[in-house]
């Protein structure tokens, strides 16, 4: 993979950037393969998430997938409600994504 190569060294934006680009990549794949080969009624549910370390960061993306929960360390927590629809059901999908801080 040579684009992994070249951001290597380019510091967190850059590979996160990416990263980004490779799960829309990932999920606009992972949609046609379902939705070329399997019945209107079947599809699958997906969740991606990023988090930078230096900035703590969270990026994610959820399609169709029960929301998830982020839970700090003092035990406080929120649930990640943003998302987009299931995959495989429509040829094409746009996928939505959302970012939070996640402080300690």
């Amino acid at each position: 993979m040579p684009a992994a190569a070249d951001v290597q060294f380019a510091g967190c934006g850059a590979r996160t950037l990416l990263g980004l680009r490779c799960a829309n990549l990932l999920c606009s794949r992972l949609n046609s393969i379902v939705y070329r080969n399997t019945d209107s009624d079947r599809f699958i549910t997906f969740f991606y998430a990023q988090l930078e370390g230096a900035t703590r960061r969270l990026t994610y993306v959820n399609a169709g997938h029960n929301a998830p929960f982020v839970v700090r360390s003092d035990g406080s927590h929120e649930r990640l409600r943003e998302g987009g629809t299931v995959l495989g059901v429509f040829a094409s999908v746009i996928m939505r994504w959302a970012r939070r801080s996640c402080p300690g």
